[in-house]
């Protein structure tokens, strides 16, 4: 094992070169990144990381510090603190190509084993990493020092085993501190702010204080985003579920945009009339207005497709006040059409604003559209409210397990996934059906609602098929039916499902 322990001494020497000094970051009142605010609880760590070409940004001033950070970042980063020599390994990852921007990092990392793949073959360069691995990542890097494997956290019988001794070393070293509730979350992705928070703990050990209360926790220091605004229009409710689920997630204020006619109840008859909006460009009346429009820097707008299009009443509003400046966030619900045209139509509407790519929940995802609007936060860089990292779905991470690989998956928030949820933990034989999915049979029906809509699957997808009673874990495409009911999406490596050879037992946790 080949202990990297140097480089804290080499690099520490770099800092002093370039006489910045660890204490010199509290005062730090610009970070050179606008969505990294001074007084943020990662903000030391990214102005050091950043400073000492560690971790850089991920667009002009911005550094997306709730973005995620695949396995192929995390090998470069440590590649780079070692002065990036030449790898002596071939590649034998059939997911790492030699060109890639990467190859040299993962083959470093693989030949002094920090970074191994999940197996053979497979490294995952594009998977992201959980807070466990990347702990472990660290103690790799330190040359995997003996030690206890327990610690205090509330949660660490859900600490993987191969995590447990690295876990309890960086949290004996001040390198992780918990979450509320005296949390570690051992499988929730590693965000950019958190990974960066952690190596600047590592490189600067003596600076940290050894305590089991600390006084920054990860994550749970979060501002009210007041600065957000969630504003929609609704004629179903489908939009306004999606908008409340923002809200949650990002503390952010809502606001109905509410007709001073309402449209007809009668769905043919309210498709007539948004036509004649459409041929007429019509801006029908709004009944109330925004507060404060000054105060919001990003405004998240959301609406039914209409026509491959924003309903009228969305131009009434973005006319309605001014937009220069700010950030859009569209977001879409609808039967099957796209967000595409409606995004060009706002980009039209407000030439002076930032319109993010926009998100579009369809019939057929419907029952996704919290975990699709919570992974879209993270892809355009917007925080999550620390109540949002309470929230049911968010703590339910399914551990799945076959072989050397390890993947995780997020449960949906239905009653079939608790009734099967509350039979953890299991191991299950899987087979392959149809060369689009793995299934395995109950030996118990699950619980499902009366009422369902067709479903369709997803690769990556954990489903139960009622007729049958069984699970079916899609790798291909497959046709959308009332009869599946998702129990469980894949974070990553969907790939490797198709991979299964029948009579794998998979255990899930």
């Amino acid at each position: 094992m080949k202990s990297l322990s140097w480089l804290k001494t080499g690099l520490a020497a770099a800092a002093m070169t370039a006489a910045i000094s660890v204490s010199s970051f509290a005062a730090v009142s610009d970070t050179g990144y606008i969505d990294v605010a001074s007084d943020a609880w990662y903000a030391d760590s990214v102005v050091y990381c950043s400073e000492q070409g560690i971790m850089n940004g991920t667009g002009e001033y911005q550094f997306s510090p709730d973005g995620q950070t695949t396995r192929a970042m995390i090998a470069s980063v440590l590649y780079r603190l070692q002065d990036s020599p030449e790898a002596e390994e071939n590649s034998i990852f059939a997911d790492v190509s030699e060109g890639s921007w990467y190859y040299d990092a993962v083959m470093w990392a693989s030949e002094n084993n920090i970074m191994n793949g999940y197996n053979q073959t497979q490294f995952g360069p594009d998977d992201a990493v959980t807070r466990e691995q990347f702990a472990s990542i660290l103690w790799r890097s330190e040359g995997a020092p003996a030690g206890e494997e327990e610690t205090t956290f509330s949660d660490s019988s859900q600490i993987s085993s191969y995590a447990k001794q690295a876990v309890a070393w960086a949290r004996e070293n001040g390198i992780i501190s918990g979450k509320e509730g005296n949390r570690f979350d051992p499988n929730g992705v590693a965000t950019r702010a958190e990974i960066s928070s952690m190596i600047y703990r590592w490189l600067n050990q003596s600076e940290n204080t050894n305590t089991s209360d600390e006084n920054e926790m990860e994550e749970d220091v979060s501002e009210n985003n007041t600065d957000i605004l969630i504003a929609y229009f609704s004629r179903t409710g489908n939009t306004e579920s999606v908008a409340e689920a923002l809200a949650d997630m990002t503390g952010g204020d809502l606001f109905e945009i509410t007709p001073v006619e309402d449209y007809p109840t009668d769905y043919n008859a309210c498709l007539e009339q948004a036509q004649r909006e459409l041929n007429d460009n019509a801006r029908p009346a709004i009944s109330s207005t925004v507060e404060n429009m000054e105060q919001y820097e990003v405004v998240m707008v959301g609406f039914p497709i209409w026509y491959g299009d924003t309903p009228m009443i969305i131009q009434t509003f973005l006319e309605s006040y001014d937009f220069d400046g700010k950030t859009i966030a569209p977001f879409s619900t609808s039967g099957s059409s796209g967000i595409g045209g409606a995004v060009n139509s706002i980009e039209e509407l407000c030439p002076e604003s930032e319109v993010l790519e926009g998100l579009s929940v369809t019939s057929s995802n419907i029952n996704r559209a919290e975990e699709m609007a919570s992974e879209w936060l993270s892809e355009i860089g917007l925080n999550v409210s620390e109540e949002s990292n309470e929230a049911p779905n968010q703590s339910q991470q399914i551990e799945i397990a076959f072989g050397d690989t390890v993947l995780y998956a997020l449960a949906e928030n239905n009653v079939t996934a608790n009734d099967f949820l509350s039979d953890f933990p299991v191991s299950m034989e899987f087979e392959d059906y149809n060369n689009t999915e793995k299934i395995s049979y109950l030996s118990e029906e699950l619980q499902v609602e009366e009422n369902r809509t067709a479903y369709q699957p997803q690769i990556g997808d954990l489903c139960y098929y009622v007729p049958w009673g069984n699970l079916c874990f899609f790798y291909g495409n497959a046709n959308a039916s009332s009869d599946l009911v998702p129990v469980a999406h894949l974070l990553s490596g969907a790939e490797q499902i198709g991979q299964i050879e029948n009579g794998t037992v998979i255990s899930m946790r």
